[in-house]
């Protein structure tokens, strides 16, 4: 060959090499000018995971981008699981720059990532209550739907898992309320559990009854009297029979109430004994067992004395 010509052919090599070079270094600078930053964190996708594993493992990683970026370019990066067995592997990470780049690295390039098995348990809802109803209210009934909870997740993790509970605050509630509120994995001594699982629903609707809180006593009659018996005649004795009944309902009011009154008697101009049924004069929110007494009244004639 011509000595000048593969001089020449040599230095065309050269050249191109170093135009390379500067091409390079001038798209990374104004890749660096467009972005302002040529690192993002994206998070790492796990990608076909073998059937009944779980993966534990890294959630982001940093990506490295050399090029012209735009700023909303859909950088990916992500780890394939084709293959791979349960147990602790090594696995390189893949980066998929979007436009603009025309080089990318993840930081790091490999991720440690756990295969282990996967378990799944029907398990009960249980309902807890946090915060009883407001004084003077009580909780009468309570439903929780769904029943039960599917709970999907590591070996491990599932079998430490006692029961699903569903919490529920009453401090607010006098009547019939409905309440949906997140499940909770709990272990033997009632701490929420903490690791890869999954619980299907997440939610639970569930139906409190709350109404006034009832109690029950015994309180005396008090005979309401009006008028006075015929001239000559007085009121020896009235009494209730029974004298003593008892009263339900809202236990404030129970526990206010001291007697419960009869509606009114009138003796105006009686001039004999007399026996007479009467209602009850019973508060608002009360019951009365009977709700109805007999009054008995003696009348006498006015002893007006001896004479000397």
């Amino acid at each position: 060959m011509n000595p000048q010509l593969k001089q020449k052919k040599t230095g065309l090599k050269i050249i191109s090499v170093i135009m390379a070079v500067l091409l390079w270094a001038y798209v990374v600078n104004q890749g660096s000018a467009a972005s302002g930053q040529n690192v993002v964190q994206v998070a790492l996708d796990y990608r076909n995971i073998p059937e009944g594993l779980t993966v534990k493992g890294p959630d982001q990683v940093n990506v490295k981008l050399w090029g012209i970026i735009e700023k909303k370019a859909a950088v990916k990066a992500y780890v394939d699981l084709s293959g791979y067995e349960p147990g602790t592997w090594e696995v390189k990470v893949e980066v998929e720059p979007g436009s603009g780049a025309i080089l990318a690295t993840a930081q790091p390039r490999v991720v440690q990532v756990t295969l282990t098995g996967q378990e799944e348990r029907v398990i009960p809802v249980r309902h807890e209550v946090v915060k009883n109803p407001p004084p003077g209210y009580e909780l009468l009934d309570v439903s929780v739907s769904p029943d039960k909870c599917l709970v999907r997740g590591e070996q491990g993790t599932i079998s430490k898992i006692e029961r699903i509970v569903a919490e529920i605050d009453l401090s607010q509630t006098t009547d019939i309320t409905a309440h949906t509120v997140n499940l909770q994995a709990c272990d033997v001594n009632g701490r929420v559990l903490s690791g890869n699982y999954e619980l299907l629903p997440r939610q639970a609707i569930i139906h409190a009854v709350v109404a006034p809180k009832r109690a029950a006593r015994e309180v005396p009659v008090t005979v309401i009297t009006d008028g006075a018996a015929a001239p000559g005649y007085q009121v020896t004795n009235v009494s209730a029979h029974p004298a003593l009944i008892k009263i339900m309902g809202n236990s404030n009011v129970v526990d206010n109430t001291g007697d419960i009154k009869t509606e009114v008697l009138d003796f105006t101009g009686k001039a004999q004994s007399f026996q007479q049924e009467v209602s009850l004069q019973v508060p608002q929110g009360l019951q009365a067992f009977p709700a109805r007494v007999t009054v008995n009244v003696t009348i006498g004639e006015v002893d007006s004395g001896k004479e000397d």
